[in-house]
């Protein structure tokens, strides 16, 4: 998500998950791999939404 320049916003109340949260700097994805995920944009945002699920609204 770093790559994409979308922020990941984590949730935790055990320090130690806290730090494992932070430590997201070890790796990177591929061209490849990002490509991949960028296919899976929607027009509606959603990259999943399944069936009889979605609020009315949508």
């Amino acid at each position: 998500l770093q790559q994409g320049n979308i922020v990941a916003i984590p949730r935790s109340s055990n320090s130690a998950r806290m730090a494992e949260n932070l430590d997201v700097f070890d790796f990177t994805l591929a061209e490849e791999e990002m490509n991949r995920i960028a296919a899976l944009k929607r027009n509606d945002g959603r990259i999943a939404n399944p069936a009889g699920r979605a609020p009315a609204w949508d």
